[in-house]
């Protein structure tokens, strides 16, 4: 049995749903500038420079591979993948900001909490009653799974939130401590499914 290549990378895993994840913040809630706020990907908490919003991954379960079963896309081309199943992961957001840069400190947490929570819950969701006559509309762009190693090629995967879940989005506010006097911190937890292939 041939071993796992040392060049091999998934343009479904992990990686991808995070850097697409990633790259679909940037692109559809994005920031005006500095004043406004920055992002950080799979950094360490406790930013140094503020507002700023934290992405990173959150310790959750695996939904195992009765989800799928075997080759699940028969008439999958040469090259292409066909087996898989569907995925969790858990997205940890954080946002900051200072009370000593921004007197609305607090304030500007809950806006850039909302702007977050409209475009994720928003995602690739059609609305028809934006048109007349009544045609399919996209609220938000849908969050598109890109490989990251094949120049954000298109796999054709949707990644989404799980908005008919309970507990799809768990939110904590943290509010200024002794050690970090002025400082507030807003943390979104949210539940993302996308089709993992292999």
């Amino acid at each position: 049995m041939p071993a796992v290549p040392t060049t091999y990378t998934n343009p479904t895993g992990k990686r991808a749903l995070l850097y697409s994840l990633n790259t679909w913040l940037t692109a559809n809630v994005p920031s005006s500038g500095p004043s406004d706020f920055s992002y950080g990907f799979l950094q360490q908490l406790n930013p140094s420079v503020m507002p700023r919003i934290d992405v990173n991954e959150f310790r959750y379960y695996d939904p195992g591979d009765s989800a799928f079963g075997g080759q699940i896309f028969p008439a999958a081309g040469v090259g292409q993948q066909k087996r898989g199943k569907a995925n969790l992961a858990m997205i940890d957001i954080n946002i900051f900001t200072d009370q000593n840069q921004q007197a609305n400190a607090k304030q500007k947490l809950y806006t850039l909490r909302d702007r977050l929570v409209y475009g994720l819950t928003n995602a690739g969701v059609p609305d028809f009653e934006l048109s007349t006559p009544a045609l399919e509309v996209v609220l938000v762009p849908p969050i598109k799974i890109l490989n990251p190693a094949l120049a954000d090629f298109d796999t054709g995967i949707i990644a989404q939130v799980m908005t008919g879940e309970d507990n799809f989005l768990v939110e904590n506010y943290f509010p200024p401590t002794a050690e970090k006097p002025l400082i507030h911190q807003y943390q979104l937890l949210v539940k993302i499914g996308w089709y993992e292939m292999q």
